[in-house]
């Protein structure tokens, strides 16, 4: 869960496997905000969100590799200001059961 702010992300967690990823997000602040999440090797976005409203909320799904990647509100100078939010995606664990 990422939690929008003036001018900051807050989110639940900072890793995890790769994989499907549903990515929520809830706008605390009074301005607009979106989020993108882009990889930072490539700089390629890899999805976007709506616009959110004041007190809206919603999700995005994407698919992410193990890297790293940044979530960002694109909206005006947001992400200077501090809109952003570093993801470090990794290689899921294998699980190993006894024969």
């Amino acid at each position: 869960l990422i939690y929008a702010d003036e001018f900051r992300f807050n989110g639940s967690r900072g890793s995890g496997p790769s994989g499907k990823w549903k990515i929520n997000i809830k706008n605390n602040g009074e301005d607009e905000h979106d989020l993108k999440v882009q990889n930072n090797t490539t700089k390629l976005i890899l999805s976007s969100s709506r616009v959110f409203l004041p007190g809206e909320h919603g999700s995005i799904t994407v698919r992410l590799k193990p890297g790293s990647y940044m979530l960002y509100c694109s909206i005006a100078n947001h992400r200077a200001l501090g809109m952003k939010w570093k993801l470090l995606v990794r290689k899921p664990k294998i699980r190993r059961t006894a024969p």
